[in-house]
């Protein structure tokens, strides 16, 4: 009795810390960013820039103007 006890404490100790590790994994899925922000030569930011980022595997572009302090932000 006692062996078998042992055997289930294991397996469930075990199953919980997998149960707790997996979800984990995968809630980093499909999320990325991109920021910055865009200066001249002389540092000062630059308002109203075009700014691009492609996705190389499908070609897809996607393009959007910098803020008034020169910052951009792509999310996924």
């Amino acid at each position: 009795m006692g062996v078998v006890h042992a055997w289930k404490a294991r397996y469930f100790s075990t199953f919980g810390l997998v149960s707790l590790i997996v979800p984990s994994s995968f809630a980093q899925l499909g999320t990325s960013s991109i920021a910055g922000t865009v200066t001249d030569s002389s540092a000062a930011m630059v308002a109203n820039a075009k700014v691009e980022a492609k996705n190389e595997e499908t070609g897809v572009v996607f393009a959007q103007n910098t803020t008034s302090s020169g910052n951009y932000s792509f999310a996924s």
